[in-house]
């Protein structure tokens, strides 16, 4: 069951400031409490939250090996992904809605705790600008899923191997980038063009990425062949 601060909004022409995140990092929850009854505690990468569902989730990695965990006795929204983290879990019941509520055994959230800063978290401390964004106005995006896009755009600034977009967050320069819908070899993506000093237009996007949705997977466009190449930096 898969599962983004501050940022700016443009559109038709005017830029808004964004009330989608708070500055800085915070404590991700209370402490572990070794002491709750049946749980178990997992060290892994954080990759993100979900919100949209039945059930909230938390999920993160450990290598190749991906964990969702039901996140709502957990109100905190402060981990960045890459962040390291230690849940505390335990099982407990679901109940399945248009299956005649069935219920269904599923690992719950107790608590959890950072342990270091991962790659977005200390992305934002060396890069000290909001990015910016926008959209064409045939596109209707929730706020949830602005929000969403724009900490993965972190993401892959985190990480990024194109040195222009290196070069920028270094020098803290200006970031932002478009948002539109495309269909590429019978799939859709929201697709994101990321451009340095976006006020002047005619620059261009300098990369281009593609996320799937439904697959939650996000792909940088390699250009010179024409491909789709799966950002996936272990974090």
């Amino acid at each position: 069951m898969p599962g983004l601060l501050s940022c700016t909004e443009v559109t038709d022409g005017k830029v808004s400031r964004s009330p989608h995140a708070a500055s800085g990092t915070m404590p991700a929850g209370p402490p572990v409490d070794k002491n709750r009854t049946n749980s178990k505690t997992l060290a892994c990468t954080f990759t993100g939250y979900n919100d949209d569902g039945d059930y909230t989730q938390l999920s993160c990695r450990n290598g190749e090996d991906h964990y969702y965990f039901i996140n709502d006795r957990n109100e905190d929204r402060s981990l960045l992904r890459g962040d390291q983290i230690r849940v505390q879990w335990k099982e407990d019941t679901i109940y399945i809605a248009g299956d005649g509520e069935r219920p269904e055994l599923a690992k719950w959230v107790m608590a959890v705790r950072k342990i270091k800063d991962g790659a977005v978290s200390l992305f934002r401390e060396k890069y000290k600008k909001e990015l910016t964004y926008w959209w064409a106005g045939n596109d209707e995006y929730s706020d949830d899923y602005k929000k969403k896009l724009y900490r993965m755009v972190e993401y892959y600034l985190a990480g990024a191997e194109n040195k222009l977009l290196q070069l920028a967050t270094e020098g803290n320069e200006d970031i932002g980038f478009s948002i539109e819908e495309q269909e590429r070899e019978q799939r859709q993506y929201t697709v994101l063009g990321l451009s340095v000093s976006p006020g002047n237009h005619s620059a261009g996007p300098i990369q281009w990425l593609y996320y799937d949705r439904e697959q939650e997977q996000l792909y940088a466009y390699d250009l010179p062949n024409d491909r789709l190449v799966l950002f996936d930096p272990g974090y």
